[in-house]
C-alpha cells in the first residue's frame, strides 16, 4: 500500500497522480510474481547449463558474462515484464 502525506504547496496536484497509482497486494513470498526472479532463473539456467563450473570463480565469471549479454539485449529483460504472471509490473 502506498501512503503519501505531504503538505508542501508544490504538491497540491498530487491528487491527480494518486489516481494513477494501482495497489497490488502480493503474498509474503511469491517469486513467480516477481520479474527479478525471472531474470534470476534465466541466469541460473544459462550459467549452469553451458558448462558446469568447477570453482566459484568460474560460476562468477559465467554469471557476469550472462548478465552482460542480457544488458546488451534489453528486449529480453522487457519480455520478463510481459510474462502473464508479472504483467501487473509493466
Amino acid at each position: 500500500m502506498v501512503n503519501l502525506l505531504c503538505g508542501a504547496r508544490n504538491h497540491l496536484g498530487l491528487e491527480a497522480v494518486l489516481l494513477l497509482i494501482e495497489d497490488h497486494r502480493l503474498p509474503g513470498y511469491s517469486p513467480e510474481l516477481n520479474p527479478a526472479e525471472l531474470l534470476n532463473n534465466d541466469t541460473k539456467r544459462a550459467a549452469l547449463t553451458r558448462k558446469r563450473p568447477r570453482h566459484p570463480e568460474e560460476l562468477l565469471d559465467g554469471t557476469r558474462s550472462h548478465l552482460h549479454r542480457r544488458q546488451k539485449r534489453p528486449h529480453v529483460i522487457r519480455a520478463f515484464f510481459h510474462h502473464p504472471d508479472v504483467a501487473y509490473a509493466a
